[in-house]
């Protein structure tokens, strides 16, 4: 049975630097013996003083009893993960028992679980982890190794989880938006009288009156109607009185509008100084003419 030999392997198997310690301390352990044997035989034959022998033998003593110690805790370690065939048979007996079942009961989990043992959560958000260790009856912890199409699964459930939470707060979101929408428009209704747009004023008529849109300037058709044709009139007017382009005077440099096609000066007083201006160049230009023929 595959929980039988995975239960073995796992508890049969003995950490290697624990064996290790263990044999360092049983080989030191005989050379402590040795060297405590050779230390008494000097002392008797009197090669070694009395001074010396007494620290030493302390000192191989005090090591003696920190090893005989240590190595008892080694033991007692390795000896309880000593598989014992009974526990697992036992075990297997009550997962027999239990096959296939659809959901935890007490019943179970007290023939199964011994305890359970929650860890503090480690960081945060998306990163938040909590180390939850179950200890088995007869069997004590184990860890199922699960399979590639069980971790497969355990991860599109996770994921389907994410996304089915994102869609409730999405929908969540969703749903107080609306009625924060909602008891906004009934408030504003409210404040408006039953209207949807606050009351204004029309900008032909002047009359008060509640728009049907936030753009609406006038309280009807007919005002509307009013106030295109006498924009339109206003624009006829306008050209009527202006119906060639503005001009800039030639005197003075000044703008103005014109009233036909051939007026290039802005008033009297600039049509007055454009005239002697020209008398003035027809004075010199015959004087010019006359001197030219008297040279001839």
């Amino acid at each position: 049975m595959e929980l039988r030999k995975s239960w073995q392997e796992q508890v049969n198997s003995k950490p290697q630097e624990q064996k290790e310690e263990l044999t360092r301390a049983k080989r030191r352990l005989e050379e402590l013996d040795r060297l405590i044997g050779g230390l008494y035989e000097n002392y008797m034959t009197g090669t070694l003083p009395e001074k010396q022998y007494r620290s030493l033998m302390k000192r191989y003593s005090d090591e003696q009893a920190e090893l005989d110690k240590r190595t008892v805790e080694l033991s007692e370690l390795l000896q309880a993960k000593t598989a014992s065939a009974n526990d697992i048979e036992h075990f297997i007996k009550i997962i027999k028992k239990y096959k296939e079942p659809t959901s935890l009961t007490a019943d179970m989990a007290r023939e199964l679980i011994d305890k359970i043992v929650i860890h503090e959560t480690v960081g945060r958000k998306k990163d938040r982890q909590q180390q939850v260790d179950i200890y088995y009856n007869f069997i004590g912890q184990f860890d199922f190794a699960p399979t590639e199409e069980e971790i497969r699964e355990a991860k599109f459930k996770a994921e389907q989880e994410l996304a089915e939470k994102e869609r409730l707060r999405k929908e969540r979101a969703k749903k107080s938006n609306e009625a924060f929408q909602k008891r906004a428009m009934a408030a504003r209704w409210a404040a408006n009288d039953g209207h949807k747009f606050p009351k204004r004023v029309c900008e032909y008529c002047g009359k008060e009156f509640y728009p049907n849109g936030s753009r609406q300037k006038y309280c009807g058709a007919d005002c509307l109607e009013a106030h295109g044709k006498a924009e339109a009139e206003k624009r006829r007017s306008q050209k009527k009185e202006r119906r060639y382009p503005q001009r800039n005077c030639k005197i003075c440099g000044k703008a103005f509008w014109p009233s036909h096609s051939q007026e290039i000066l802005c008033s009297k007083e600039c049509k007055m100084i454009n005239c002697n201006r020209n008398h003035l160049e027809y004075y010199h230009r015959k004087q010019s003419e006359k001197k030219a023929k008297s040279k001839e």
